[in-house]
């Protein structure tokens, strides 16, 4: 571990605990009715995926994340 004068900072090469940098995702915290607003919108765009896959005439949906591999549903997982 290297020393660092104080108010310099050290750029992360190589191993990330050597780093003092700090990069960390950016989170929203929201409250009452704009919270709620974000969870009815995405019950609602879980029903209407969830809803093709019912019936006799059953499809897969694909759901895409903002990270990963996208999550295939189908309804024989599911029963």
């Amino acid at each position: 571990m290297t020393r660092v004068k104080a108010g310099r900072r050290q750029r992360g090469y190589g191993n990330r605990s050597d780093s003092l940098e700090t990069t960390m995702a950016h989170k929203q915290v929201l409250f009452r009715s704009a919270a709620r607003e974000k969870i009815l919108r995405g019950a609602t765009q879980l029903a209407d995926a969830v809803r093709v896959t019912l019936g006799p005439r059953s499809n897969s949906v694909l759901i895409e994340k903002k990270w990963g591999a996208p999550i295939v549903w189908s309804p024989a997982c599911c029963s």
